[in-house]
């Protein structure tokens, strides 16, 4: 929605933060790959799973565009583990 309007997508309340964390854990369990990844948002959030060796960094909001099949607005970094889709 924010999208179709021109407008950007604040991410700033404790429930933001918790969906996200929980799209987080989901993701890395679906993948099982060792990944630090750091979304950048009001507070920026980090999960780390196993050793951590692979290292994503990328905004929020474009996470969860690319865990939904949609376009991120912004850059994202190539790696294969952003092809996991998250079931919503």
């Amino acid at each position: 929605i924010a999208r179709a309007i021109g407008r950007e997508v604040a991410l700033s309340s404790a429930l933001d933060t918790r969906l996200i964390t929980d799209l987080m854990a989901e993701w890395c369990l679906r993948h099982g790959q060792p990944v630090r990844i750091t979304l950048q948002a009001e507070t920026p959030l980090e999960f780390i799973s196993g050793d951590g060796r692979q290292r994503l960094e990328m905004s929020a909001v474009d996470f969860v565009r690319v865990l939904a099949g949609r376009e991120p607005s912004g850059s994202i970094p190539i790696s294969p583990l952003l092809q996991t889709k998250a079931l919503f």
